[in-house]
């Protein structure tokens, strides 16, 4: 008895610390998946914050990822495909630089990725969806340099891509004292936006392989 009473006060310290981590980031869907899985450990609360986040993180990007996935089983048009890229960086962006858990969560998700959680490893679903996403990623920044999905050097090129976005939020407080500001409004996402496409424009003109082999290549290297 007194056993189960101690297991339920820690478990509602547990969520309490998880509350201030996460702020109320889907807070009624983890206190939902906590019934359904009559959570008893801390595992099982890490595993219910978890796919709260992954739940939240999906619903915010499956429109964008669903048009990606159709653009390019319809084969659609270069100008079509780099609009796409442009729209999900500019959507990342706004879901990592503007949501008001994304701080909060980024704590949740370095520990994750670092393999600090309660089995000592990455949550699996966590781990599906980024692999999920980073693969669709790379079949359009193939597509667009007119390469094979599965050349190291296309994976290397989406990677850069994300990286760029993802320093702004990895590093987040660094990256703020060096542009001099205390936070993000409409105005200056829109001054990152804008940057980071114009180097993306740039590196995929750079990138992209001649439909006419006897064009010259711009990968080619001096």
């Amino acid at each position: 008895m007194i056993g189960d009473q101690l297991c339920h006060l820690q478990l509602r310290l547990c969520l309490r610390q998880l509350r201030l981590l996460l702020g109320n980031l889907r807070l009624d869907l983890l206190q939902t998946r906590l019934q359904i899985r009559h959570v008893t450990n801390k595992e099982g609360l890490y595993q219910a914050c978890a796919a709260s986040i992954y739940d939240s993180t999906r619903q915010f990007f499956d429109h964008s990822m669903n048009q990606i996935r159709q653009a390019l089983d319809e084969q659609a048009s270069h100008e079509v495909l780099q609009s796409l890229l442009e729209n999900q960086l500019c959507l990342t962006l706004e879901f990592l630089m503007t949501n008001q858990h994304a701080q909060r969560r980024r704590l949740f998700i370095m520990q994750d990725t670092a393999g600090n959680g309660p089995g000592g490893h990455p949550d699996e679903t966590l781990v599906h969806h980024r692999k999920q996403q980073m693969l669709l990623l790379n079949r359009l920044v193939a597509a667009l340099c007119g390469m094979d999905p599965e050349d190291p050097v296309v994976r290397i090129r989406t990677l850069s891509l994300q990286g760029q976005v993802g320093v702004f939020y990895t590093f987040r407080q660094p990256t703020m004292n060096m542009l001099g500001w205390e936070q993000v409004d409409a105005e200056r996402l829109a001054i990152i936006s804008r940057a980071l496409i114009d180097n993306m424009r740039i590196l995929l003109q750079g990138w992209r392989v001649p439909a006419n082999p006897a064009e010259p290549s711009n990968t080619t290297l001096a």
